[in-house]
């Protein structure tokens, strides 16, 4: 089976941004069967098709650099008025699993992106992948 991941950054850059995309080349090393996208500027890229290939090379120059620098972002949340698109874009290109990293809004839409591509067959996972600067994300386990 092929994987197709794709990451979308939303919100404010934070430190680890980069640092998820050299775990998911790291991961992508050892699954041969795994291609990995990133949608250029966040929300901006997805609704407009920019889409990037996620290689070693291309990612040479950011590999221990932190923030969002590679892929960039774009606004803090993804409208639900998005979600049909995002399930678009995913069917077209063929994507099994997205990624979107940020802060609690993103925690939150994913959660309802999830839920939604669940009520809609969707059969892409959404995964959420948190990165804050303000160090609001907390549970009791710290």
């Amino acid at each position: 089976m092929t994987n197709k991941i794709a990451v979308l950054m939303l919100g404010n850059a934070s430190p680890g941004g980069n640092n998820i995309v050299d775990g998911l080349l790291k991961f992508q090393n050892q699954r041969k069967n795994t291609t990995l996208i990133g949608f250029v500027n966040g929300i901006e890229g997805l609704l407009n098709d920019q889409i990037l290939t996620i290689s070693e090379e291309s990612f040479a120059p950011y590999r221990n650099l932190g923030g969002f620098d590679y892929l960039g972002r774009s606004s803090e949340r993804l409208p639900r008025e998005n979600f049909e698109k995002v399930a678009m874009v995913c069917a077209r290109e063929g994507i099994t699993g997205l990624i979107l990293v940020g802060a609690t809004h993103t925690l939150t839409d994913a959660a309802t992106l999830s839920e939604n591509f669940l009520e809609n067959n969707i059969p892409t996972k959404v995964v959420a992948i948190p990165t804050t600067l303000d160090g609001n994300i907390r549970h009791g386990y710290f």
